[in-house]
Parts: structure tokens; C-alpha cells; sequence
């Protein structure tokens, strides 16, 4: 008897143990990595999103002489998601300088000069933020953004489907 009471004890905690452990299944549908690659008479071009559950990086990459791609500007967010609606709060944008491409990103602040201008650029308002609607279905997670505030997401660029990596 007393052996299996010591089992029963050594269960009893194991089951506390493992109740109270977080399974990866509890995460959000939207945490991962996600790509959109699209083609147009310019170029190819790859944006991934890194997503956790409080921050989203997003680095656009272009296809140069058809065999590397180089990374040409990002941005990088505290994340905040209720629903379908996700407030991205711009913690440093970046771009590439042009002449040294292969130098990648130069990441910049808030306080840092070209911030305004490149978070402009990413579709932020005067508070640093971008609004957003998201929804996953599958291995593809869906963005919409109202780009020129007419209260619709039928224009050009304003719903993006990215497929789980």
C-alpha cells in the first residue's frame, strides 16, 4: 500500500506539473513566420513577417539579377491584437542605402532623424501606429489596411494573403 500511495503521490504532482505547462497549441493562430513574394514588370519582391505575441517585424526583401535577395526595408512593432483588429506600434523602421545594398538595413528610432519619414512610408499615423485587420486560415494569414482611409480594403495593396513558413 505504501508504494502505491508514493505512485499516486509522484502522479499527483507530475499532473500538477503538466496542467499547469503552456502547450504551443495555445498560442495565437497568428505567431510564426509568414511570406508574400509577388512579381510585377519591376521585380520580385518577398515580404516576411515574423509574428510573436506582442511584436511583429516585417522585412521586405527584393530579387536582384534573379538570384539573391537583399533585405530593403522593415519596420519592427510591439503588437497589440483584439479579434481580427491588431495595433502595430512602431518601435524602429529601416531601409537600405541604396549604394551599399549589401550593408542590409539601417534601423532607426523613434528620436533618430528619418524615422518620420520612412514610418510615413509604412503606412503609420501621427502616433506611430498602424491598423490593421488579421485573420488566419490554414497556413494563410490574411492583412488588411485601409491605406487611403476610404473605409474599405478593395484598393491596391490593401489585403495581403502570407502563407506560414
Amino acid at each position: 500500500m505504501k508504494k502505491h500511495s508514493s505512485l499516486l503521490a509522484v502522479l499527483f504532482v507530475l499532473s500538477l506539473f503538466f496542467s499547469q505547462c503552456k502547450k504551443d497549441d495555445d498560442k495565437p493562430a497568428y505567431v510564426g513566420t509568414w511570406e508574400l513574394t509577388e512579381t510585377d514588370t519591376q521585380g520580385s519582391y518577398k515580404t516576411t513577417l515574423t509574428i510573436t505575441e506582442s511584436s511583429l517585424t516585417m522585412i521586405m526583401a527584393i530579387l536582384l539579377n534573379q538570384t539573391i535577395w537583399y533585405d530593403w526595408m522593415g519596420m519592427k512593432t510591439d503588437l497589440s491584437v483584439n479579434g481580427e483588429d491588431a495595433t502595430l506600434t512602431l518601435t524602429e523602421v529601416g531601409a537600405v542605402n541604396y549604394e551599399n545594398i549589401e550593408d542590409g538595413i539601417n534601423w532607426y528610432s523613434p528620436t533618430d532623424e528619418g524615422f518620420d519619414a520612412l514610418a510615413e512610408e509604412l503606412g503609420a499615423n501621427e502616433s506611430d501606429q498602424i491598423i490593421t485587420k488579421i485573420t488566419v486560415s490554414g497556413n494563410q494569414l490574411t492583412v488588411k489596411m485601409d491605406r487611403n482611409g476610404d473605409g474599405d480594403y478593395e484598393d491596391d495593396e490593401e489585403t495581403q494573403v502570407f502563407t506560414k513558413v
